[in-house]
């Protein structure tokens, strides 16, 4: 990990394949108005949004320069919402949403499935960001802030870290002299937000010539660890009892940690509707039945976004 400034720049060079491992391997951020997050503000007629950004590198003595977090949201059918981290993102750890998500997957009844996808996982990524061009609140231009993004930005991200084809050469985004732009632009698809068009620049220096500059840039960056921190996470137990209030449980019906909801299956689906996905997977879905294997809940982020954007409040 970077330690000091001059550090930082001599060991750019690695950092790349470090970076390329961590994406490899198998954080829901702080709740309310935190003013350390920034926020594309997209035009409500048009859905249009746009803005320059350049993603920063790790801050002082942390390795990563984003926090990968898994958090839970969905409205339980007693009307009461259940938001809250996900304890995989701790390597792993159990959880009991995602445990009976699992066992309503691996039942082949296609209601069960759609019951699981309503509560699946939602992956959130968080970064350092210096914003460039911010035409909709230009006083945020030069400043540092906390960006909170999902599985399709960081994809485009991925690809210029192992670029596919073999006429790109890897590049490093949150490097400071030889890092990108980012042209964030959003737009609403099929009434989702849409960043399809979203796209990095070519490599250019940061402040160029000036490292004092870059120096304060990074030194005026937030923590991403606490993101990830033990206390942002409720045990299991805990976690059984939410989980169950949200499904309109008597709360004194104490649940051991083992244990499941097994009534769960016998009430009526959890608000929101299924998406569109879901729709035409059962319009097309094979007599046959499935094979049981594991759900996949980290589908795109704007896929989750309507039916709880007005609990959380990210891109």
């Amino acid at each position: 990990m970077a330690t000091n400034f001059t550090s930082l720049r001599n060991s750019r060079k690695s950092l790349l394949a470090k970076l390329a491992d961590e994406v490899k391997k198998n954080t829901s951020p702080q709740r309310g108005a935190d003013e350390r997050f920034w926020k594309l503000i997209v035009d409500p007629k048009t859905g249009i949004g746009y803005a320059k950004l350049r993603f920063l590198p790790a801050p002082k003595n942390e390795d990563i320069p984003w926090a990968k977090l898994w958090s839970h949201g969905f409205q339980g059918p007693a009307g009461s919402w259940f938001i809250e981290n996900c304890p995989t993102t701790l390597d792993g750890r159990p959880c009991p949403v995602c445990k009976e998500n699992n066992r309503l997957w691996n039942s082949g009844v296609e209601r069960d499935k759609e019951v699981a996808r309503s509560r699946k996982r939602k992956l959130t990524y968080i970064s350092n960001i210096l914003i460039i061009e911010d035409p909709s609140n230009p006083e945020n231009n030069g400043k540092t802030f906390l960006y909170k993004y999902g599985k399709k930005i960081h994809d485009k991200v991925m690809e210029l870290l192992e670029p596919q084809f073999p006429d790109q050469q890897p590049a490093n985004p949150f490097d400071l002299w030889e890092g990108c732009d980012f042209k964030l632009k959003a737009q609403k698809v099929a009434g989702y937000q849409n960043y399809d068009k979203a796209e990095f620049t070519d490599p250019s220096e940061l402040f160029v010539g000036d490292d004092a500059q870059k120096e304060k840039t990074w030194e005026a960056e937030f923590s991403l660890s606490e993101f990830i921190k033990e206390d942002q996470f409720k045990n299991f137990e805990d976690l059984v009892k939410r989980f169950q209030r949200s499904l309109g449980g008597d709360v004194e019906d104490r649940l051991t940690a083992g244990e499941v909801i097994e009534r769960e299956s016998r009430l009526p689906i959890p608000t929101p509707a299924p998406t569109a996905k879901a729709a035409e997977a059962r319009a097309t879905k094979s007599v046959a039945a499935p094979k049981p294997k594991e759900v996949e809940v980290d589908e795109e982020e704007d896929d989750v976004k309507k039916f709880f954007a007005s609990v959380i409040d990210e891109d």
